[in-house]
């Protein structure tokens, strides 16, 4: 098995940042690279950004895409199977002392465990991404991580409840957020009663069916406004936005910054 050390991630790593709390790397996998079974000698949180890739470890099977994230303890054993088109990912490298503190706490990071259904890091991961393409921002970048952690702590606090149906809801959410989720064509889907949807569904997840709808929305927009250079009226129509003062409203919620400034740090595709 190989083992790898602190930067290694079997594939083209670039440091995005250094902080107090943890060093920061943005991964890309090529198009259907395998990744050998190996492990890492250091603990660090993977936060998917882009296209998608399935990782094996204890048995288990898991797939990843945007938002989703797995903790690695130091050691952990895993093997990986890139998605057609590549992937994209930040390894958030946490330093000893971050570690300690939150075992002292009793918020250190179950491992091996997707947060797949933390949807706190669908705005978590932009507002990661917008405060590390601004330098000197390094509060900001603090800011964010301590939203990602403690998403891996919430379903802890709620004792997360697994519903048979719940990727089921997650999947129809995704798949109809922009014309507007029919709640009764979702339960319909799902196969159980719309309020008992609604209600599980919040406690499940830490959020409601519309909150989450809102989020991939803005979140779509996000990526959108830092890569593609549409004007802001087009964005916010083809993410389904009413109009555009709409979509600057819930971005500036979501990711502190209005659509003009994320377009600032546009960087292009690639």
């Amino acid at each position: 098995m190989i083992r790898l050390q602190p930067g290694c991630y079997l594939a083209k790593s670039v440091v995005v940042g250094d902080f107090a709390m943890a060093r920061i790397l943005e991964t890309s996998y090529s198009d259907r690279q395998s990744l050998p079974r190996h492990a890492h000698e250091h603990a660090y949180l993977v936060v998917m950004t882009s296209g998608s890739l399935r990782e094996t470890c204890r048995g288990r099977e898991q797939t990843l895409a945007r938002g989703d994230m797995v903790f690695n303890a130091i050691g952990e054993a895993h093997q990986d199977d890139v998605a057609p088109g590549g992937a994209r990912c930040l390894n958030i490298e946490l330093r000893p002392a971050l570690l300690a503190r939150l075992r002292d706490a009793g918020c250190e990071p179950s491992a091996p465990m997707c947060y797949s259904e933390a949807l706190v890091t669908i705005p978590a991961v932009g507002q990661l991404c917008s405060a590390l393409a601004a330098p000197g921002n390094e509060a900001d970048v603090e800011i964010a991580l301590v939203e990602l952690l403690a998403a891996t702590v919430a379903p802890r606090e709620r004792r997360l409840r697994r519903f048979a149906w719940l990727p089921r809801a997650i999947d129809f959410v995704r798949a109809t957020y922009r014309e507007g989720v029919r709640l009764e064509a979702m339960a319909d889907a799902v196969g159980v009663d719309r309020f008992h949807l609604c209600r599980s569904f919040r406690q499940a997840t830490g959020c409601t069916i519309g909150e989450y709808a809102r989020r991939l929305r803005a979140d779509l927009a996000y990526q959108r406004l830092t890569i593609e250079g549409a004007s802001l009226a087009t964005v916010a129509f083809d993410c389904g936005f009413a109009d555009q003062s709409h979509m600057t409203r819930e971005v500036s919620r979501l990711y502190g910054r209005s659509p003009a400034r994320l377009r600032q740090g546009r960087k292009p595709p690639g």
